[in-house]
Protein backbone atom coordinates (compact mmCIF):
# COMPACT_ATOMS: atom_id res chain seq x y z
CA UNK A 1 0.00 0.00 0.00
CA UNK A 2 2.73 2.19 0.83
CA UNK A 3 4.56 1.76 -2.51
CA UNK A 4 1.16 2.58 -4.66
CA UNK A 5 0.94 5.67 -2.14
CA UNK A 6 4.23 6.87 -3.45
CA UNK A 7 4.33 5.88 -6.67
CA UNK A 8 1.24 7.93 -6.93
CA UNK A 9 2.69 10.53 -4.51
CA UNK A 10 5.72 10.78 -7.44
CA UNK A 11 3.17 10.29 -10.68
CA UNK A 12 1.53 13.88 -9.51
CA UNK A 13 4.88 15.81 -8.15
CA UNK A 14 6.10 14.62 -11.65
CA UNK A 15 2.78 15.92 -13.70
CA UNK A 16 2.40 19.67 -11.55
CA UNK A 17 4.98 21.22 -13.84
CA UNK A 18 3.24 19.96 -16.91
CA UNK A 19 -0.19 21.08 -15.81
CA UNK A 20 1.26 24.48 -14.63
CA UNK A 21 2.80 24.69 -18.12
CA UNK A 22 -1.11 24.01 -19.51
CA UNK A 23 -2.17 26.25 -17.35
CA UNK A 24 0.91 29.31 -18.63
CA UNK A 25 0.13 28.37 -22.37
CA UNK A 26 -3.56 28.81 -21.68
CA UNK A 27 -2.73 32.44 -19.75
CA UNK A 28 -0.77 33.60 -22.85
CA UNK A 29 -2.52 31.92 -25.93
CA UNK A 30 -3.84 34.54 -28.16
CA UNK A 31 -2.02 37.46 -25.79
CA UNK A 32 -0.30 40.47 -25.89
CA UNK A 33 2.58 41.00 -23.64
CA UNK A 34 3.96 44.97 -23.29
CA UNK A 35 7.18 45.21 -22.81
CA UNK A 36 7.51 49.16 -21.16
CA UNK A 37 10.14 50.69 -21.92
CA UNK A 38 11.29 54.31 -20.34
CA UNK A 39 12.55 56.25 -22.89
CA UNK A 40 11.79 57.59 -26.27
CA UNK A 41 12.06 55.39 -29.15
CA UNK A 42 15.91 55.25 -30.64
CA UNK A 43 17.89 55.23 -27.58
CA UNK A 44 19.82 52.30 -26.17
CA UNK A 45 17.05 50.70 -23.67
CA UNK A 46 14.53 51.04 -27.00
CA UNK A 47 17.10 49.01 -28.54
CA UNK A 48 17.22 46.34 -26.54
CA UNK A 49 13.65 46.34 -25.99
CA UNK A 50 12.76 46.39 -29.25
CA UNK A 51 15.29 43.38 -29.95
CA UNK A 52 14.24 41.32 -26.91
CA UNK A 53 10.36 42.06 -27.99
CA UNK A 54 11.23 40.42 -31.28
CA UNK A 55 12.35 37.23 -29.60
CA UNK A 56 10.37 36.87 -26.09
CA UNK A 57 7.37 35.49 -27.59
CA UNK A 58 8.45 32.47 -28.97
CA UNK A 59 10.16 31.37 -25.80
CA UNK A 60 6.75 32.16 -23.56
CA UNK A 61 4.27 29.24 -23.71
CA UNK A 62 1.37 29.93 -25.68
CA UNK A 63 3.51 32.12 -27.73
CA UNK A 64 2.19 35.93 -27.08
CA UNK A 65 2.96 38.75 -29.20
CA UNK A 66 4.98 40.82 -27.08
CA UNK A 67 5.04 45.03 -28.53
CA UNK A 68 7.30 47.89 -26.99
CA UNK A 69 5.34 50.06 -25.49
CA UNK A 70 7.89 53.73 -24.52
CA UNK A 71 6.57 55.69 -21.16
CA UNK A 72 9.53 58.23 -21.17
CA UNK A 73 9.26 60.77 -18.41
CA UNK A 74 12.29 61.52 -15.98
CA UNK A 75 14.48 59.29 -16.77
CA UNK A 76 12.62 56.06 -16.28
CA UNK A 77 11.37 56.75 -13.25
CA UNK A 78 7.42 58.04 -14.97
CA UNK A 79 7.61 54.17 -16.06
CA UNK A 80 8.89 52.53 -13.01
CA UNK A 81 6.30 54.51 -11.09
CA UNK A 82 3.13 52.97 -13.38
CA UNK A 83 4.97 49.69 -13.40
CA UNK A 84 4.52 49.51 -9.57
CA UNK A 85 1.48 51.07 -8.61
CA UNK A 86 -0.92 50.89 -11.74
CA UNK A 87 0.58 47.89 -14.09
CA UNK A 88 -1.72 44.61 -14.13
CA UNK A 89 0.71 41.80 -11.89
CA UNK A 90 -0.83 38.77 -13.97
CA UNK A 91 2.81 38.57 -16.41
CA UNK A 92 1.24 40.89 -18.93
CA UNK A 93 3.76 42.91 -18.90
CA UNK A 94 7.31 43.73 -18.55
CA UNK A 95 9.70 46.61 -18.51
CA UNK A 96 13.28 47.37 -19.22
CA UNK A 97 14.72 49.33 -16.15
CA UNK A 98 18.12 51.13 -15.88
CA UNK A 99 20.55 49.69 -13.59
CA UNK A 100 20.40 52.37 -11.61
CA UNK A 101 16.49 51.63 -10.67
CA UNK A 102 17.48 50.20 -6.93
CA UNK A 103 20.25 52.92 -6.34
CA UNK A 104 17.60 56.04 -6.97
CA UNK A 105 15.17 54.73 -4.30
CA UNK A 106 18.08 54.41 -1.75
CA UNK A 107 19.60 57.54 -2.36
CA UNK A 108 16.17 59.17 -1.91
CA UNK A 109 16.03 60.29 -5.38
CA UNK A 110 12.77 62.86 -5.46
CA UNK A 111 9.60 61.14 -7.66
CA UNK A 112 10.48 57.82 -6.90
CA UNK A 113 7.34 55.90 -5.39
CA UNK A 114 8.20 52.02 -5.70
CA UNK A 115 10.09 49.51 -3.71
CA UNK A 116 12.75 48.13 -6.07
CA UNK A 117 13.23 44.80 -4.01
CA UNK A 118 9.35 43.96 -4.78
CA UNK A 119 9.62 43.99 -8.17
CA UNK A 120 10.57 40.40 -10.06
CA UNK A 121 14.26 40.93 -12.09
CA UNK A 122 13.99 37.77 -14.62
CA UNK A 123 17.18 38.63 -16.90
CA UNK A 124 19.53 41.21 -18.19
CA UNK A 125 20.09 42.15 -21.97
CA UNK A 126 23.42 43.40 -21.48
CA UNK A 127 26.16 44.07 -19.13
CA UNK A 128 26.62 47.59 -18.93
CA UNK A 129 30.10 49.55 -18.33
CA UNK A 130 28.91 53.07 -17.84
CA UNK A 131 31.43 55.60 -19.38
CA UNK A 132 31.19 59.82 -19.07
CA UNK A 133 32.98 61.77 -21.54
CA UNK A 134 33.50 65.04 -22.34
CA UNK A 135 34.21 66.85 -25.95
CA UNK A 136 37.95 67.40 -25.83
CA UNK A 137 37.93 71.16 -25.71
CA UNK A 138 35.65 71.19 -22.47
CA UNK A 139 37.19 72.52 -19.40
CA UNK A 140 36.67 69.62 -17.60
CA UNK A 141 39.49 66.70 -18.09
CA UNK A 142 39.45 64.53 -15.35
CA UNK A 143 37.09 63.82 -12.71
CA UNK A 144 39.34 66.13 -10.36
CA UNK A 145 38.49 68.67 -12.81
CA UNK A 146 34.51 67.82 -12.20
CA UNK A 147 34.59 68.01 -8.70
CA UNK A 148 35.48 71.59 -8.74
CA UNK A 149 33.63 72.98 -12.03
CA UNK A 150 29.89 72.77 -13.18
CA UNK A 151 30.09 70.56 -15.97
CA UNK A 152 27.57 70.38 -18.50
CA UNK A 153 26.44 66.27 -19.49
CA UNK A 154 23.49 64.26 -21.25
CA UNK A 155 21.29 62.47 -19.44
CA UNK A 156 18.29 61.17 -19.60
CA UNK A 157 17.13 62.19 -16.11
CA UNK A 158 16.62 61.98 -12.61
CA UNK A 159 17.52 58.28 -12.77
CA UNK A 160 19.80 58.15 -15.52
CA UNK A 161 23.26 56.23 -14.93
CA UNK A 162 25.38 59.30 -15.80
CA UNK A 163 24.00 61.54 -12.95
CA UNK A 164 23.62 58.93 -10.42
CA UNK A 165 27.22 57.68 -10.91
CA UNK A 166 28.64 61.28 -11.13
CA UNK A 167 26.48 61.96 -8.09
CA UNK A 168 28.33 59.51 -5.91
CA UNK A 169 31.66 60.62 -7.17
CA UNK A 170 30.66 64.25 -5.47
CA UNK A 171 30.89 65.81 -8.87
CA UNK A 172 28.89 68.66 -9.92
CA UNK A 173 27.33 67.42 -13.23
CA UNK A 174 24.35 69.72 -14.95
CA UNK A 175 21.72 67.95 -17.52
CA UNK A 176 19.91 70.58 -18.96
CA UNK A 177 18.60 67.97 -21.24
CA UNK A 178 16.95 65.50 -19.11
CA UNK A 179 13.59 64.11 -20.50
CA UNK A 180 15.49 62.96 -23.38
CA UNK A 181 16.74 59.34 -24.90
CA UNK A 182 20.79 58.50 -25.92
CA UNK A 183 18.97 59.42 -29.43
CA UNK A 184 18.67 63.12 -29.01
CA UNK A 185 21.15 64.21 -26.45
CA UNK A 186 24.22 62.98 -29.17
CA UNK A 187 22.34 64.85 -31.59
CA UNK A 188 21.91 67.77 -29.32
CA UNK A 189 26.17 67.42 -28.42
CA UNK A 190 26.74 67.66 -31.80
Amino acid sequence: MLARVMLVACAVSLAAPAFAQSSVEAFYKGRTVELVVGTLPGGGYDLYGRLIARYLGKHIPGRPNVIVRNMPGAGHLRMANWLYNVAPRDGSVLATTPQSIAIEQALGTDGVQYDASKYSYIGRAAPVVEVTYVWHTSKTQSIADARTRETIMGGSGAASPTLVSEGRLSTRPKAPWSECSTSRITVRWK
